[in-house]
């Protein structure tokens, strides 16, 4: 009797064995097919970048110096002076109304005659940039401003955030969501300035926000 429960385990456990082997080489063969996988799909994306790289710098015939890109390399780009994007990055105020006003439409400069008879060349002021906004024009400014800020550091959800509560104020009357912009972005620029520190424009300055809806700025 002993015998026949020794056979019966050894059975059983040559059995056991066979179907762990079998499990074994069964996932071996999936491992080896996820590893080919793993493989290809990295080759297909490399040669897709070789090929998205070489058709997005092409060297032009004849003159190893020059070269042309693809446009959709560059997804945002403003065309915004220098000196506005330093003043940005520097943690300026900036009028947004500025960034709907194409450079060639700047109006002429008036001249003005010093005693030593040298021209000085004076700008007039720009009626246009004391016009308040739309929010359509506001948020198109906005996003010019936003994506030279990108430029620099990102505060992606810092700045969209901000836009949030800009949004909340479009339920009163009249551009109250503008003026809360224009006297936040000025608090900010003074703290910049006089303080050297950066404010986070997520978080709202509830005091101001009030002062600006009840019109008491």
């Amino acid at each position: 009797m002993n015998d026949n429960i020794s056979k019966n385990t050894i059975r059983e456990l040559s059995a056991n064995v066979e179907s762990l082997t079998e499990t074994v080489k069964s996932q071996g063969e999936i491992l080896k097919t996820v590893v080919d996988l793993q493989k290809n799909t990295a080759g297909s994306a490399l040669s897709c970048y070789q090929s998205q790289t070489s058709s997005s710098i092409i060297e032009t015939q004849g003159n190893s110096n020059s070269m042309k890109v693809s446009a959709g390399m560059f997804s945002h780009i403003q065309t915004v002076s220098q000196t506005q994007r330093q003043n940005i990055k520097e943690g300026k105020y900036i009028n947004l109304v500025s960034f709907l006003i194409s450079a060639h439409e700047n109006q002429s400069d008036n001249q003005q005659r010093e005693a030593d008879g040298s021209i000085l060349l004076l700008k007039p002021k720009d009626h246009r940039l004391q016009r308040d906004l739309s929010i359509h024009e506001y948020i198109e400014a906005l996003n010019i401003f936003k994506n030279i800020v990108y430029e620099f550091e990102d505060r992606r959800v810092e700045l969209d955030m901000f836009l949030q509560d800009i949004e909340m104020a479009t339920k009163f009357k009249g551009n109250i969501f503008y003026e809360y912009h224009m006297a936040f972005a000025k608090k900010v620029a003074a703290i910049k300035l006089t303080k050297g520190l950066t404010v986070d424009w997520s978080i709202s300055d509830e005091k101001l926000y009030s002062s600006v809806c009840l019109g008491e700025l």
